[in-house]
């Protein structure tokens, strides 16, 4: 059969995605900084060291390589680490200013959150899962999102439970107990000692929203209903808006970019000569170099070999592949490039699909 795949450009490179580990981080951090103070700040980015040069130990170990997927794991993993780390921490403080010793308050507090830790974590890791599903090629690349994430997330929760608890203890050792409403104990934002600030009142106004949710819960269940419907309308209305004849509301695609690439197909009766193959491979490229720069750029074709969607390649005489670039943004002659790709396969199939050509 005579198919058609879009390719897309990919932009983002190492570089990029290092630096928007390193600008993401800092983010994080700064905000920790201003809501929970400096010393938690760096009990954090201690756990983010840990737990990023434990999944690159990982990494090593298994074979894996370093690249644009890998750190898209970690880009997304950043965020998440936090988590823990905040939970474990502000529990930690919330039984030192119930008057219990260090020590004990260390304990307590960590003891507490333990299993809801435990349930977070591996319900992120399981969010991930299915990507590991993912066959061929295809699979073995973006697998390394996933286990960046996972390997991650699991170092860190091993960090959290054992080595923040004892964080604690030392930098108190180190520096003394953190003084109320200092940046470096209780953050910019929040001077627990007075109860005022921006923080404070945000709390503040939280807990009256709570308040009025819990004497009258039908208004939170009606909320979360009505958002519940409305995006399930909004995804029935995207899926099928092709067919209604109107715009989408969300883009259904597998990447947010543009098609640059047309991938053909095609496959001559088994026992077919490679001349054959190749004398309809030049005709269907022909076919498409001859549409006009406005929609295609260029066309290259291969006899004797076909790339499967899975990008293995298939070897065999009566397989022919072809490559199609599509016209650049400012030079195309349509609006849509899938639903382009969509008439260009139509009638290749209705002109060349003849026989035993499929």
């Amino acid at each position: 059969a005579i198919t058609m795949d879009s390719t897309v450009a990919i932009d983002d490179s190492i570089d990029v995605l290092t630096s928007n580990i390193v600008q993401g981080t800092v983010l994080v951090l700064t905000i920790q900084a201003l809501f929970l103070g400096l010393r938690s700040a760096a009990i954090t980015i201690s756990g983010l060291t840990f737990s990023v040069l434990g999944t690159l130990i990982w990494f090593w170990a298994v074979g894996s390589s370093l690249n644009e997927l890998s750190l898209l794991g970690f880009v997304i993993a950043v965020g998440i680490l936090v988590d823990d780390e905040v939970v474990i921490l502000d529990n930690i403080q919330r039984h030192r200013d119930m008057g219990k010793p260090l020590a004990e308050a260390a304990v307590d507090g960590t003891v507490e959150v333990f299993w809801p830790l435990v349930t977070g974590t591996m319900t992120n890791v399981a969010g991930f899962l299915p990507l590991f599903l993912m066959t061929g090629i295809v699979g073995e690349f973006f697998a390394l999102v996933p286990q960046a994430v996972a390997v991650s997330l699991l170092i860190s929760l091993v960090e959290v439970v054992l080595l923040v608890p004892l964080h604690v203890i030392d930098l108190d050792k180190w520096f003394g107990p953190p003084k109320p409403g200092s940046a470096w104990g209780n953050g910019l934002l929040v001077p627990r000692a007075d109860g005022h600030g921006l923080v404070a009142a945000v709390y503040r106004g939280y807990d009256r929203l709570v308040d009025i949710l819990l004497r009258r819960s039908w208004i939170a269940f009606a909320g979360t209903g009505l958002l519940f419907v409305l995006a399930v309308m909004v995804l029935l209305a995207s899926a099928y808006a092709s067919k209604l004849g109107i715009k989408p509301l969300v883009r259904l695609e597998f990447f947010p970019s543009d098609a640059a690439a047309a991938e053909i197909r095609v496959t001559l009766p088994d026992g077919s000569p490679l001349a054959e193959t190749d004398r309809v491979v030049r005709a269907i490229a022909s076919d498409l170099a001859g549409r006009g720069p406005g929609s295609i750029r260029a066309a290259s074709g291969l006899a004797g070999l076909q790339v499967d969607t899975t990008y293995k390649p298939v070897w065999g005489a009566q397989y022919g592949f072809i490559t199609a670039e599509l016209a650049s943004r400012d030079q195309r002659t349509f609006d849509d490039p899938s639903r382009h790709i969509i008439a260009l396969r139509d009638e290749l199939k209705a002109r060349h699909e003849v026989g035993g050509v499929r």
